[in-house]
Order: structure tokens, then C-alpha cells, then sequence
């Protein structure tokens, strides 16, 4: 069968000839029973999960500097876990050490926090940073 996504018209003015234009528009996407033929390649997923975490840092970091310090320390305590979990202890633990500080009031290290940013970033493939 068929998932109709859209359906409408579109009407604009080009502003080079002052004409009006009229589009309609329908857009349909097959869907099938059971599980797909074909599975994303692992090198994709791997990227996207990769990105995922380096989004989950950045939204850790703007979640402290609004002083919402419980939400930005949740984010940076499931980074920690993805980053134990792919086998990367020391940035783990040096993620959980600035969420012990955080959580203490006390002085953040800056040289920590520049590493757990850059460390991050480093996970996305150059292709995927522009």
C-alpha cells in the first residue's frame, strides 16, 4: 500500500515576471508488512550515533550555562554511559568527574571541558563537519 505524506497545491508570484504560478503537489511513500530487505549500513549508523553523542554534549553544555544544572548533568551522565559502553573509560570518567563537580557548585576545569567537547566532536567522520 501507500502513506500519503502530502497532499496540496503551492501558489507563488515569481518576482521576475509578476506571473502567477500553481502547484500541486502529492507525495506518497510504499509501505510494506514484515521488516525491510535491507538494513542500513553499519558505517551509517555507527556515524549517526556518533553525531547523536556529540549533540547529547552540546545540549549538555547549554543546559548549564542557562543554569538548568539538573538537565545538563542528566545529558552528561548518558554520555558517560554511551562512552563506557564503546569502550572509551577515560573520557567517561573524566565526563562523571565534571558531573561530581557540577553537581558540588564547585570550579569546573575548562582544559576538561574543551576535552570532553573536542573528544566528542573527534567521533564524527570530517565528512559529517564540513
Amino acid at each position: 500500500g501507500l502513506l500519503k505524506i502530502f497532499s496540496g497545491d503551492l501558489t507563488y508570484q515569481d518576482s521576475k515576471d509578476k506571473g502567477n504560478y500553481s502547484l500541486t503537489i502529492d507525495l506518497s511513500l510504499p509501505v510494506v508488512k514484515g521488516p525491510p530487505s535491507e538494513y542500513p549500513d553499519n558505517r551509517i549508523i555507527s556515524a549517526l550515533s556518533n553525531v547523536m553523542l556529540y549533540r547529547l554534549q552540546s545540549k549538555a553544555r547549554a543546559e548549564i550555562e542557562k543554569n538548568n544544572t539538573h538537565d545538563g548533568t542528566k545529558h552528561l551522565q548518558f554520555l558517560a554511559t554511551h562512552m563506557l559502553s564503546r569502550g572509551e573509560h577515560t573520557m567517561a570518567h573524566e565526563i562523571l568527574h565534571q558531573v561530581r563537580k557540577i553537581r558540588q557548585n564547585e570550579q569546573t576545569d575548562g582544559s576538561m571541558e574543551k576535552r570532553i567537547k573536542y573528544g566528542t566532536r573527534a567521533l564524527i567522520p570530517p565528512m559529517m563537519t564540513g
